[in-house]
């Protein structure tokens, strides 16, 4: 056996290296053998992976519009101090028990709900319900279309209290009707006199303002037109912004086109003042109404396819085609006929208009189609016409332009020759049906002043009354929904919100123009008492100066329905409403609040 090699000696000196192959070498066996390994992983497997919701639900809980703060109300439910709920409700231990229990979770709702919300939901009334004071009406622009005569008049009012003594100088011209044009940039103002005996001989005058121009020229007008007699009645196209309707007391009706620049050249038409077929006592209201027969004799469904109605004091009531700036002679006419009270025979005597309401004709909701009424409603085809009598009457006046677009050959003659032949003939007559078809309204202990058909239901009706008593009914009913008794003696008019169904103006004799909100009424159930009368006005405003208060008049502006135009003697006022008696918002709901309280019983 061999010796075993010598090991090598360790030391701490430097380290020398090991000759590798002598120790292999030393070994003996051979050449060394190799070999080659390798490890490998399967292959890595990546995922993604997400999740995602695929339906959704949203959930909200709010209290009715009349339900909360009526029980809050009746309750007496107060916050205290201590967080404690206090009620008055101590004859009853479940109610108190139950207020107590959920009346802190309710009072710290309401106190995190938005104040837009409980604006809304607050209520009628000066007050504005839960949301503290309703923010006043802001006044815009205070207009004169002849500051010198009112301020001569407030001299002469001024001196006549200091010495006592009257003074003979003529009274100034008063505002007798407003309308804005269909943009809403431009209200025009009709002067006159209200107390005229026998034929006026004092002129009157048509006053126009274009408030897009700002306010600092907004005071003085930027069109005045003299006319010959004092104008009574004025209406704007409803689609031609520069084409304007005037009525006189002597009856005659006049057109303008405020785009001519020359004062002489604006009046584009005027009716014949000795013509059979005319207005023989004051034009009392003037109203545009689209006749589908007559657009298409136009061939267009624009402008020209508007008839304008006329309604006089001798109980006539017109159909003028306008188009072209024409006023040749009426297409067709009615006579107002009804029965009499103090008659006891069936015949009917002529009644004299004093108002004049289209159902669906000339009002729309802003934004929104025209909505006509259906053909059983009771207003299809209908205006409803107020009377010196005080009798309210619904008249079909059916397409207006369909005898006119059918042509004289087809029409019946019988009535007229009948006119011709007691009147002795001649060129001019024009057959004056009877349009009446119900007479049996309410009546008002004087006459109506004001009637008003809703834009949103167009069987809603509204009068006024020279009693002080403001009437709703439904067009099929007799008997009025509901009463509203406005103070300041007599009401002067009545007219709708363009944009609030249940908000309502009326014009006073006082020189006062009252805001209502039938909220109140409408939340009280489809059938309100008729005749309480204790709806208070939701705001007041001064129409016009209070040195010349008078009969006032108002117009909301339908292409921005914040607008609402007031007059009270020669002053006219821009108001902007506040956004509860002026807001959108609640249309289609206030729309069925007001729908369930006309409906029938």
């Amino acid at each position: 056996m061999p010796a075993a090699p010598p090991r090598p000696e360790l030391d701490d000196g430097e380290p020398t290296c090991l000759d590798v192959l002598s120790v292999a070498a030393s070994a003996g066996s051979g050449a060394p053998s190799t070999a080659s390994v390798g490890v490998a992983t399967t292959p890595l497997q990546l995922r993604d992976a997400a999740c995602q919701a695929r339906e959704r639900a949203d959930a909200a809980c709010e209290a009715s519009a009349s339900a909360a703060p009526a029980a809050a109300a009746a309750a007496g439910v107060q916050r205290q101090s201590g967080g404690g709920v206090a009620t008055a409700a101590a004859g009853d231990p479940q109610l108190a028990a139950f207020l107590a229990r959920v009346g802190p979770a309710m009072l710290d709702a309401l106190e995190l709900a938005p104040p837009a919300l409980l604006q809304r939901w607050g209520g009628s009334g000066a007050g504005g319900g839960w949301g503290g004071e309703e923010p006043a009406a802001a006044l815009l622009h205070t207009l004169q279309a002849f500051p010198e005569a009112a301020a001569a008049a407030s001299a002469r009012a001024g001196k006549h209290g200091a010495s006592g003594r009257a003074t003979s100088a003529p009274k100034p011209l008063v505002v007798t009707a407003l309308t804005w044009n269909s943009t809403g940039n431009t209200l025009a103002a009709a002067f006159g006199r209200h107390a005229i005996a026998g034929w006026c001989s004092e002129p009157g005058a048509l006053a126009s303002w274009n408030l897009a121009r700002g306010a600092a020229g907004a005071a003085a007008p930027d069109r005045l037109l003299r006319t010959d007699c004092c104008l009574t009645a004025a209406a704007f196209h409803p689609t031609e912004p520069a084409l304007l309707a005037g009525g006189s007391f002597n009856g005659e009706l006049l057109l303008w086109d405020l785009g001519r620049e020359r004062e002489l050249d604006a009046q584009a038409a005027k009716s014949d003042a000795l013509g059979e077929a005319r207005h023989r006592e004051p034009v009392t209201a003037l109203a545009w109404h689209f006749s589908p027969a007559e657009a298409r004799r136009a061939g267009s469904s624009g402008g020209r396819g508007h008839l304008l109605l006329s309604l006089g004091a001798d109980g006539r009531l017109l159909v003028w085609r306008a188009a072209g700036g024409k006023l040749d002679a009426p297409i067709r006419g009615f006579e107002l006929r009804c029965p009499q009270p103090s008659l006891h025979s069936a015949a009917t005597l002529p009644a004299g208009g004093t108002c004049l309401a289209i159902a669906g004709g000339s009002s729309r909701a802003p934004g929104g189609p025209l909505q006509l009424p259906a053909a059983g409603s009771g207003a299809a085809g209908a205006a409803f016409v107020g009377t010196e009598g005080g009798a309210l009457l619904r008249c079909h006046l059916g397409d207006p332009g369909e005898d006119a677009a059918a042509g004289p050959q087809q029409r019946t003659t019988a009535a007229a020759s009948a006119s011709a032949a007691s009147s002795g003939g001649g060129e001019g007559h024009l057959e004056l049906r009877n349009p009446v078809k119900e007479a049996g309204y309410e009546r008002a202990a004087g006459a109506v002043t004001g009637v008003a058909a809703s834009p949103f239901l167009a069987q809603a009706v509204l009068a006024s009354g020279a009693d002080g008593c403001l009437r709703l009914f439904h067009a099929l009913g007799r008997q009025p929904v509901l009463r509203v008794h406005a103070p300041g003696g007599a009401a002067r008019g009545v007219e709708w919100s363009p944009s609030a169904p249940l908000v309502f103006v009326a014009c006073g004799s006082d020189g006062a123009v009252r805001l209502y909100e039938l909220g109140a009424a409408a939340g009280a159930g489809p059938r309100a008492p008729s005749g309480g009368g204790l709806l208070a006005p939701a705001a007041t405003l001064q129409a016009g100066s209070a040195a010349a208060a008078g009969r006032a008049a108002c117009a909301f502006n339908r292409a921005a329905p914040p607008l609402l135009a007031t007059a009270s003697g020669g002053e006219v006022r821009v108001w902007r409403l506040p956004g509860a008696l002026a807001a959108e918002g609640a249309g289609a709901d206030a729309a069925q609040r007001l729908a369930r309280l006309v409906q029938l019983a």
